[in-house]
């Protein structure tokens, strides 16, 4: 049996607290690119921490997420 991603996705996401039948790809994909995708979180490394930051929680705020979830989301996610 191989490795089942989409289930490891749906267990993330559900992990964090949203039920990943109501959310968009795009907004699954946001949201777990800091873990999945830290090349494209920091740009390969072309900008810093704090822009990496920044920029992640506008793309959360573009796809939807409110600023309590995204405020939530850094905590959970980021730390």
């Amino acid at each position: 049996m191989g490795y089942d991603y989409e289930k490891y996705r749906r267990n993330e996401v559900i992990s964090l607290g949203y039920n990943p039948d109501k959310l968009s790809k795009g907004q699954i994909d946001i949201m777990m690119e800091p873990n999945e995708a830290p090349e494209n979180y920091a740009c390969d490394g072309e900008i810093s921490a704090s822009q990496a930051l920044r920029r992640w929680k506008s793309r959360l705020a573009d796809e939807g997420f409110a600023p309590k979830e995204v405020r939530d989301l850094v905590k959970k996610i980021i730390g």
